[in-house]
């Protein structure tokens, strides 16, 4: 995944897709947005993007592949990604607010502060990802895959982690719901410092 450099002069970041700037340094922001809208809504593989700041409120990416893309530091609230691929592609940062990724293959893909806070991961493949720092609060990430992945001070109020695979998944600095962890194997997984709100780590793991 690489991207050419922004032609403002001294600007450090990478260019857009569709163009040869970033979108701070983009002339015509509006069009390059509206440009971009439409190829997402035209064309279902969407791979090696950079979409750095883009805004894409209420967008869908349903059944569409979206892998080796950067969308950190966008605006994505209230959209759906369902049964999306979404491979070695970066979050960081975005505001993903009541988002829909039900039913998708999502695999080496960086959430890192990003705010997924009311969203679905509903019957989802999510592993090898990273959540670092991500505010998952109020989600729903029932019957999901969340092998080798990483919640490192992630926060996870009233977040449900039901039936879940949990092998070798890292929670560290993560405080739980009583139930958070219900009919998953959570003995399969890493938990470093970590608390229950309503009882003791201990019992609610057993």
């Amino acid at each position: 995944m690489t991207f050419n450099q922004c032609k403002h002069k001294s600007c450090n970041q990478k260019s857009v897709f569709f163009t040869d700037y970033c979108l701070k340094h983009t002339k015509d922001k509006d069009s390059l947005i509206k440009t971009i809208h439409q190829y997402i809504k035209e064309n279902q593989i969407i791979k090696d993007c950079n979409f750095t700041g883009i805004p894409f409120d209420n967008c869908d990416f349903s059944q569409k592949d979206i892998s080796y893309t950067v969308f950190s530091n966008c605006n994505l609230k209230n959209s759906i990604f369902k049964n999306t691929t979404i491979i070695s592609s970066f979050f960081d940062f975005a505001n993903i607010l009541n988002s829909d990724f039900s039913n998708s293959n999502i695999k080496f893909t960086i959430f890192g502060g990003a705010d997924l806070s009311n969203s679905k991961f509903l019957e989802s493949s999510l592993v090898f990802c990273n959540f670092l720092g991500t505010n998952i609060n109020h989600s729903n990430m029932n019957n999901t895959d969340l092998s080798h992945s990483r919640f490192i001070f992630s926060s996870t109020e009233n977040t449900t982690f039901h039936n879940c695979n949990l092998k070798k998944a890292i929670f560290q600095n993560v405080v739980f719901d009583i139930d958070s962890l219900e009919s998953s194997n959570s003995q399969d997984a890493i938990l470093i410092d970590c608390r229950c709100t309503n009882g003791n780590i201990e019992d609610f793991l057993k």
